[in-house]
């Protein structure tokens, strides 16, 4: 290995955690979410995120 391997990371993945979070929805829900969202707005531009939140508003 070189130097540059040996080297402490500066984040260790092995001490993340996240079983605490919750998205408030089960995970087909969210699923199913990005499959609607890229079927409905892939080439949206990002100025029209008002029209894009009326109509999920709806």
């Amino acid at each position: 290995m070189t130097n540059n391997q040996q080297t402490k990371s500066w984040v260790d993945l092995r001490k993340y955690n996240q079983s605490w979070y919750d998205r408030g929805k089960p995970g087909w829900f969210v699923l199913l979410w990005w499959f609607v969202q890229a079927i409905t707005f892939p080439l949206t531009p990002q100025p029209l995120y008002g029209v894009r939140r009326l109509i999920l508003n709806l």
